[in-house]
C-alpha cells in the first residue's frame, strides 16, 4: 500500500506533514493507510484529534505507556495528574496556532504510564488537516539521560 495519499509521513524517524494544516480542502482520512504508517514507525507515535482523543497509536507507544489500548482515550491521561490542567491549556493554545514543534534535545516533558509511574519524554508535534478536522501526530521517545 502506498502512503502517498496520507497527509503525514515519517522521514528519518521524524513525523512530517505533507500538507498545509490551514488548507481549504483537507484530504479525507484513509484510516487503513494511516494505521499502516503509524505502525511502521520505530518510535512511539500517537495521532490525536483536535479534542485530544487518540485516533491511533503504534505498538511502541502502547509499550511505552502500557495499560488498555490507547486509541479512544484522551491524551491527557498520559500526563501526570498534577500537570493535566496545564496540558489541556497547552493543547488549546497549540490548536489555535498549529505549527510543527520539533523534538528538542533538552526539552524534557513528563508522561505517565498506566501503572502511575512518571517518566521523562521528548515529543515532536506535527499538525495536519483532515476531512475530520485538525489532527496532530506526536512522535514520542524516552528522554536521554543528561
Amino acid at each position: 500500500m502506498s502512503h502517498s495519499d496520507l497527509p503525514i509521513a515519517i522521514v528519518g524517524g521524524r513525523v512530517v506533514s505533507t500538507v498545509d494544516p490551514r488548507s481549504s480542502s483537507p484530504p479525507a482520512v484513509n484510516r487503513a493507510a494511516l494505521r499502516e504508517l503509524v505502525d511502521s514507525a520505530s518510535l512511539g507515535v500517537l495521532v490525536t484529534g483536535a479534542d485530544g482523543v487518540i485516533v491511533c497509536a503504534n505498538a511502541a507507544a502502547q509499550a511505552m505507556f502500557g495499560g488498555p489500548p490507547l486509541a479512544g482515550r484522551s491524551v491527557d491521561e498520559l500526563v501526570p495528574p498534577s500537570l493535566r490542567h496545564a496540558h489541556r491549556v497547552y493543547r488549546s493554545v497549540f490548536a489555535a496556532v498549529p505549527t510543527t514543534r520539533p523534538m528538542a534535545r533538552y526539552s524534557h516533558l513528563w508522561a505517565q504510564r498506566a501503572d502511575g509511574e512518571a517518566f521523562c519524554v521528548q515529543i515532536e508535534l506535527t499538525p495536519f488537516a483532515t476531512s475530520e478536522g485538525l489532527w496532530t501526530a506526536a512522535a514520542v521517545r524516552l528522554a536521554p539521560a543528561d
